[in-house]
């Protein structure tokens, strides 16, 4: 099972659990094609078409994060049929955009059904986990979400970003808007 799949994110959000909000205007939309220009191996369970990280530098300190993956066996749909997003709500706020589907051309929005728990680590961390219970062979998993800084910052600012992966990535982006 690759760490990759229960994907969990600790970086700079929200004393209210979470909330759904439009995507920050600042952030640049990335399109992805949903069929992969590349063959497919046998020991493949998922495929990620979008892997995008844009980073907001100015006194916001937003990050934006956006993936869209297919999944391609019985194992990927069970990897992917819980969604795990973490972040420490005494510094950071984490706001969902889109958790939708693309099935047969057709996007469908899973915020409404999916089941959603809260749950808080043994670090002060909050994990928000969305259960899909409708997902199929060859649904595209689409979501987007920010992480926001509870406080303004002109503080050094240090990260790293994942661009090695240990499954297919199609396209990986990483963007950051620096302060003029």
């Amino acid at each position: 099972f690759p760490a990759w799949l229960c994907l969990v994110v600790t970086l700079p959000a929200l004393g209210a659990e979470y909330s759904v909000a439009p995507r920050p205007a600042w952030v640049t939309p990335t399109p992805f094609l949903e069929k992969s220009r590349r063959q497919t191996e046998q020991a493949e369970f998922a495929r990620f078409f979008l892997a995008d990280f844009q980073v907001n530098l100015t006194p916001l300190r937003q990050q934006y994060f956006h993936y869209a993956t297919r999944a391609l066996t019985e194992a990927g749909i069970k990897q992917l049929e819980k969604l795990s997003l973490a972040y420490d709500p005494r510094t950071e706020k984490l706001e969902l955009h889109d958790v939708s589907i693309l099935r047969d051309g057709k996007r469908l929005s899973l915020l409404s059904s999916a089941k959603i728990a809260v749950t808080s680590t043994d670090n002060a961390m909050q994990q928000v986990t969305l259960q899909f219970s409708d997902l199929k062979l060859d649904d595209v998993l689409d979501y987007q979400y920010t992480l926001s800084a509870l406080q303004k910052s002109d503080a050094k600012y240090a990260a790293s970003f994942k661009l090695g992966w240990a499954v297919p990535v199609d396209r990986a982006q990483v963007r950051i808007l620096f302060p003029q």
